[in-house]
C-alpha cells in the first residue's frame, strides 16, 4: 500500500482524470482508501485518504476502507 501522502498527491494531483474516467465506467469512487501510514493513535490504527479530501485515523479492526494501487500519472 502507498503511504497516505501518496494517495493524497496522487488523487488530488490527478483528480479530474480519475473522475471523469471513473464516471466514464459508471463507478463510484467517493470512497476512503486504507494507507501503510500509521496512525500518531497507535498501532491499531491507521491513515486512509478520502476522495472528498481527508486523511482520517481509522481503527484497523473496526473501520470498513477500500484498498487500491494507485499508479502517479504523468
Amino acid at each position: 500500500l502507498p503511504a497516505s501522502g501518496e494517495i493524497y498527491s496522487y488523487v488530488y494531483g490527478n483528480y479530474n482524470a480519475i473522475s471523469t474516467t471513473m464516471t466514464n465506467l459508471g463507478w463510484s469512487w467517493e470512497y476512503s482508501y486504507w494507507s501503510s501510514s500509521e496512525s500518531y493513535f497507535g498501532s491499531s490504527y491507521s491513515m486512509a485518504v478520502s476522495t472528498s479530501g481527508g486523511i482520517y485515523n481509522y481503527g484497523k479492526d473496526t473501520t470498513t476502507a477500500y484498498v487500491s494501487c494507485f499508479l502517479k500519472i504523468n
